[in-house]
């Protein structure tokens, strides 16, 4: 019979070989034909407004089914997931909100970290947006503490996750003020979870249309550096006070999901 060492071994090359499996199921459906950077993605507008229809029409029905401090206490119910990261007072709650539509539907704060638990968004039982607490400054806890705690919070859900319900993970990052030095904590720890995420700029009519650029290229250099095969290479930036580059995003989430045979709009 095999030792305790083996059977280690065996887990770990199953769970990297099912790694594989998603990763490569994920570049065939939404990220197909992707060669470093000089892929684009380019929906043509007949899907992007079909996106935008799609949840104008879910948007409305979408309900707050609860929150959890551990996995075990989250809704039962079984659904496919597209959890937002990123750091306290980047926008995810507004961002959430810009995406279905809804103006006051997720609460929204100006003491940064009011988030602290995983909280589930039942999308019309079609999928869970979930809203993980953010890293940074924390009313209450201060930076140190703040991070650690969405780090204890977010590995124990992406580990639980992983491979099953969660479909994808949106790093925010706000384009704002750019990337700090929690954001590359984030990128390594994503990098470590090996599962799809993609970088999401936030807040980027706050920034002057001459940055856009070279803020999209600082992620396209964090990515080399962490060497993150495991992010889609399109950097997102959006504004959820102007509504730019929200229709990107509905129809990337549509695949993700498998939203009323999307990839077919």
């Amino acid at each position: 019979m095999p030792g305790a060492r083996e059977l280690m071994q065996s887990s770990t090359c199953h769970k990297k070989f099912f790694s594989f499996l998603i990763w490569r199921s994920y570049c065939q459906h939404v990220a197909s034909g992707i060669q470093g950077y000089n892929t684009s993605f380019n929906p043509t507008r007949r899907a992007l407004d079909r996106a935008d229809n799609e949840f104008e029409l879910i948007g409305p029905k979408a309900s707050f089914h609860g929150s959890a401090l551990k996995l075990e206490d989250a809704p039962k119910l079984k659904l496919p997931e597209v959890a937002f990261i990123g750091r306290t007072s980047v926008g995810k709650s507004s961002l959430i909100n810009a995406i279905l539509n809804r103006k006051k539907f997720v609460k929204t704060s100006k003491k940064p970290g009011h988030t602290r638990l995983v909280n589930f968004f039942n999308i019309n039982s079609k999928m869970y947006l979930v809203d993980l607490p953010g890293y940074g400054y924390v009313e209450g806890l201060g930076s140190k503490r703040g991070t650690e705690h969405f780090v204890k919070v977010a590995e124990t859900y992406l580990r639980e996750r992983a491979g099953k319900e969660l479909r994808s993970v949106c790093l925010l990052i706000d384009g704002k003020v750019g990337v700090k030095k929690s954001d590359l904590i984030a990128f390594e720890m994503m990098g470590e979870f090996g599962g799809p995420f993609q970088v999401i700029l936030t807040k980027m009519d706050k920034l002057p249309k001459p940055r856009h650029q070279a803020v999209i290229e600082e992620i396209y250099k964090i990515k080399e550096k962490f060497s993150l095969d495991n992010c889609f290479p399109h950097v997102f930036a959006v504004s959820s006070t102007e509504k730019t580059g929200l229709s990107e995003l509905r129809y990337f989430i549509s695949l993700n999901v498998g939203l009323k045979n999307s990839e077919n709009w």
